[in-house]
């Protein structure tokens, strides 16, 4: 069986709650259909990526990182390196880059799909890409201290009530609304 097909499944019956969400997965999907190699880097023109969005075990605050490239606070993800259960991309991004591992997925499907413009990075050697990112997100299943990512500036639990003050990425705001805990 296409390595392709769960993800295309999880999408088909992913429920978009905007306009741009639902461009967003038609652009995504069509990606995948047309990129038997989408779940790889060299997939040159833009690849798969799993995000993932980690609450406190109370659901009280949300573990972000403030990302150097970008110069914002985000959830943890990055590239499928030719995995193609994003959420498990997800998670292995959130335990790289954060060292928690003891958590478990909130919900089966998504939290929210999206599409990132990469700029050229010569320090990388990367051409301009796109990713079709796919967020999941998990809970902590005990408080947990994290470790400091060489990609973030910071990494904070940050209590969802005063989340408003940071800034975020509008996905996060948009995610943290649809999951109702904005």
């Amino acid at each position: 069986m296409d390595s392709r097909y769960q993800l295309l499944k999880t999408l088909s019956e992913y429920t978009c709650s905007s306009i741009q969400e639902k461009t967003n997965k038609l652009l995504i999907t069509s990606f995948i259909e047309q990129n038997p190699d989408c779940f790889y880097r060299s997939c040159i023109n833009g690849h798969v990526t799993g995000s993932a969005l980690l609450l406190s075990h109370d659901k009280r605050y949300i573990l972000l990182h403030f990302h150097n490239l970008c110069q914002k606070w985000l959830p943890f993800g990055g590239h499928a390196d030719g995995e193609s259960d994003i959420a498990s991309v997800a998670m292995r991004e959130l335990a790289e880059e954060s060292g928690i591992t003891d958590v478990e997925l909130l919900y089966n499907s998504p939290s929210y799909i999206n599409i990132h413009y990469i700029p050229h990075n010569d320090k990388k050697g990367e051409k301009e890409h796109v990713h079709y990112d796919i967020t999941y997100t998990f809970i902590c299943k005990k408080a947990e201290d994290c470790l400091q990512s060489p990609e973030a500036l910071e990494m904070r639990w940050i209590p969802i009530d005063i989340l408003k003050k940071y800034d975020m990425h509008d996905i996060l705001a948009i995610t943290l609304k649809k999951l109702e805990l904005l």
